[in-house]
């Protein structure tokens, strides 16, 4: 009696077990299938045409902030707009908000053009390599969309939470605005989502947390250096959840520390959109985006 109880105590452990394998890799296939899709859709476009497509995106976002802005501060100046400036207005919004999107599926195409399928296939984030996690802390989704508004959600990190896998979401740059009818919409973050972010040539992810936390310890004066280097440079793959146009990398005057001395704003004066760098991930992304390698 007690061996069959045994015995069906692995048969019943081996079962979930299988169950938990067979639902990650159904997983991996889907997004192999998802990049796969993509590739298909691209073949006919060269990776030329897709960046000059991604540039002029750009430039009709940068068109459509200006105007939105100069009606901005006329309502602000004013007190009020003419019926046909607020219809303009809300348009040129709602199209913002469209170029956006765009951007983020002109993106994905270039992701599909310029790296192989193996480099972004599934990535595994265990409990000791969160800062791969922590990399993408301010880059927004390039397909997950906010249900409210429609903008590009953005990857955040619950600070009051124990750092763990579950404290990321996805959140709308809505949640992160002080205007009276912003909205707190979000969606659970899982890890299947980075794998179009997330290039596994990259050193830094094939170490755990202690390890690059150690690396940056003993080398802090040519991380400061490094990074200082790109100081007010815009980063293309972090845009503003406002106005979608690259943050800029700022320096802090009297930083506490390594980890406080950096974060990414939009270059729009009047726009208080940030994205602190608090994290050694985010030292990485930011080093392997602006001078093709991270930390290591």
């Amino acid at each position: 009696m007690e061996g069959s109880l045994v015995f069906g105590l692995f048969t019943a452990l081996f079962a979930v077990g299988a169950a938990i394998v067979a639902g990650v890799k159904r997983i991996a296939h889907s997004i192999r299938d998802i990049f796969r899709e993509q590739v298909v859709r691209t073949m006919d476009k060269t990776i030329d045409v897709v960046l000059g497509e991604i540039e002029g995106n750009r430039e009709e976002i940068r068109n459509l902030n200006e105007r939105v802005l100069e009606l901005e501060a006329k309502s602000h100046r004013d007190g009020t707009l003419r019926i046909s400036e607020q219809e303009e207005l809300e348009y040129l919004r709602s199209e913002r908000i469209g170029k956006m999107q765009k951007w983020g599926q002109s993106n994905v195409e270039r992701l599909a053009l310029v790296t192989s399928e193996v480099a972004r296939e599934s990535v595994l984030i265990t409990p000791d390599k969160l800062h791969i996690a922590d990399g993408y802390v301010g880059f927004a989704s390039l397909n997950r969309k906010c249900k409210v508004c429609q903008r590009l959600l953005t990857l955040r990190r619950n600070t009051q939470e124990v750092r763990s896998l579950s404290s990321f979401f996805w959140g709308c740059p809505a949640f992160f605005e002080n205007e009276t009818l912003s909205h707190k919409y979000s969606e659970a973050f899982q890890m299947s989502d980075l794998s179009v972010f997330v290039d596994k040539s990259i050193e830094d992810w094939n170490v755990n947390d202690d390890e690059l936390n150690a690396v940056v310890e003993l080398g802090k004066r040519s991380v400061q250096k490094r990074v200082s280097q790109v100081v007010s440079h815009k980063i293309d793959q972090i845009i503003c959840g406002t106005h979608a146009e690259p943050l800029v990398l700022k320096e802090k005057r009297e930083p506490t520390g390594l980890l406080d001395q950096y974060f990414l704003r939009c270059a729009r004066p009047s726009c208080e959109y940030k994205v602190k760098i608090a994290s050694v991930g985010q030292l990485s992304t930011l080093l392997a985006e602006t001078q093709g390698r991270g930390l290591l």
